[in-house]
C-alpha cells in the first residue's frame, strides 16, 4: 500500500471507524457488534477473509521464512485458532495475520508476521483497524526484547494514540512455555531424566496396543465417541463439555479437507480406539511436527506416556526431528509435558493493545497527535 493511498484510507475512514465504533460500543459484546466490526474491516483494502479453502495460500505465506515457534509457521495453527474468524491483511510492509480470539467473544488477536523483517506491518494495521467490541492483542509474543521491537517498528509516523500493555496470559496455550521435543531422545526414552515415562510404560504392557494412521472416513464415529467421552470425562459444565467437544471436533474438520496437511494417529487398547492425535509439518528446517490434538482415556493407567513415545518414534522413523507440543493453559499439562525433557523451551507474551476512536487526521500535526505509549 503507497503513502497517498494509506493516507486516503485514513482521511476518508474517520467517520465510518467513529460511527461504526460507536455501534459496536453499545451492542459489545452481542452477534451485532461483531458483525458490525467485520463488515467494517472486511471494506478496509488489503483485509481478506480466509477459509480452509485458503490452506496452500497460508502455506505459501508461512513457510518462507522459519521461526522458533514452529506453530507461527503452520497454517493449521492460524485456521485452528481463527476458527471463528480469521483475516489476512497485506501492506507494501508485508503481510499480518489476525482472527477472533477462539475464546474470549470479541476479542482480536494479532501474531506477529511470519518474516521479522515485516514487523512495520503490524503498524500500518493498526492505523486503519477500529477497536473490536471487547479486545485487541498481540499474540504469542516472543518475551524479551518484544516491547523494544513494538517501539522501535510502531513508534514513528502513527496517525492515531495506540497503547500497548504488557500482560500475563490466562487463557491461551502460552499461559506457560511452549515445550518442543526431541522425537529422537524421546523414542529412546533413556536414563534417569525419563524415569517415570518408562514407569507409564511399564502400565500399558498388558495390555494389546496398536496405531493406525487416522482416516477421519473410516476412524469418524469412534472418534467422535472417543471425543465425547474424553470431554465429558475433564469437564465440570455443559458449557465447558462443549467448549471442548466443539473445539476439538472443529479441528478434525480440517482432516476432511483435501487441500489440509493435517495428519494423525488413532490407538487401539484391546481392541477399541482409547486415543487420537493430530499433527501437522512445518516444512521450514529444522522439520518440525506441530502437535494440535492430543487426547484419550484418562482411566488406562500409561495411556498418555504411551502415546507421547509412539508419536516421537513414528516421526523420528520419518525424519522429523522436533515435535512441537505448544505451551499449557494450567501447570498440570506443562508438567506432563514436561516429563519428556524439551530440548527447547520459549516463553511467550501477550501485548493488549488500546487503540484510539479514530485515526488522526493526515495532514494535521502528527508530531504532537501521534502518540504510542507503553504501559
Amino acid at each position: 500500500m503507497g503513502k497517498r493511498t494509506e493516507t486516503a484510507i485514513i482521511n476518508e475512514g474517520e467517520i465510518a471507524l467513529q460511527i461504526a465504533e460507536t455501534i459496536i460500543r453499545a451492542s459489545a459484546p452481542t452477534s451485532d457488534g461483531i458483525a458490525v466490526w467485520e463488515d467494517l474491516i472486511e471494506n478496509i483494502p488489503g483485509v481478506t477473509r480466509l477459509t480452509a479453502r485458503d490452506y496452500s495460500l497460508l502455506s505459501a505465506l508461512l513457510q518462507t521464512h522459519p521461526n522458533e515457534d514452529s506453530y507461527l509457521s503452520s497454517p493449521t495453527y492460524y485456521l485452528f485458532t481463527g476458527r471463528k474468524g480469521l483475516w489476512r491483511y497485506t501492506s507494501v510492509d508485508g503481510d499480518v495475520l489476525f482472527c477472533w480470539h477462539p475464546n474470549k467473544s470479541g476479542h482480536v488477536l494479532v501474531f506477529p508476521p511470519s518474516d521479522p523483517a515485516c514487523f512495520q506491518a503490524i503498524r500500518s494495521l493498526l492505523q486503519v483497524l477500529p477497536q473490536p467490541p471487547s479486545g485487541l492483542s498481540l499474540a504469542r509474543v516472543k518475551s524479551g526484547d518484544a516491547l523494544s521491537n513494538i517501539a522501535g517498528t510502531m513508534g514513528a509516523s502513527l496517525h492515531r494514540s495506540i497503547k500497548f500493555t504488557p500482560v500475563c496470559e490466562t487463557v491461551l496455550d502460552w499461559r506457560f512455555p511452549v515445550r518442543i521435543l526431541s522425537t529422537a531422545l524421546v523414542k529412546r526414552a533413556a536414563g534417569n531424566k525419563f524415569r517415570n515415562v518408562r514407569k507409564g510404560l511399564i502400565h500399558m504392557q498388558p495390555h494389546d496396543v496398536r496405531a493406525e494412521k487416522l482416516d477421519i472416513n473410516i476412524h469418524a464415529q469412534d472418534v467422535n465417541i472417543l471425543l465425547h467421552r474424553w470431554a465429558s470425562a475433564v469437564s465440570t459444565t455443559k458449557e465447558e463439555y462443549a467448549e471442548l467437544y466443539e473445539t476439538y471436533d472443529s479441528l478434525f474438520g480440517l482432516t476432511r479437507n483435501n487441500t489440509c496437511s493435517v495428519e494423525g494417529l488413532v490407538f487401539y487398547v484391546d481392541g477399541k480406539i482409547e486415543a487420537a492425535s493430530l499433527w501437522d509439518i512445518s516444512q521450514c528446517p529444522p522439520k518440525t511436527a506441530n502437535l494440535f490434538g492430543n487426547f484419550g482415556s484418562i482411566n488406562i493407567k500409561g495411556l498418555a506416556d504411551f502415546v507421547m513415545v509412539y508419536i516421537c518414534g513414528y516421526l523420528s522413523d520419518k525424519g522429523i526431528d522436533f515435535l512441537n507440543l505448544g505451551g499449557s493453559e494450567i501447570p498440570s499439562l506443562d508438567f506432563f509435558k514436561s516429563k519428556f525433557r524439551p530440548t527447547t523451551s520459549i516463553d511467550l507474551m501477550s501485548i493488549d493493545i488500546k487503540l484510539s476512536d479514530a485515526p488522526v487526521l493526515t495532514g494535521q500535526n502528527e508530531s504532537s497527535n501521534a502518540k504510542t505509549n507503553y504501559a
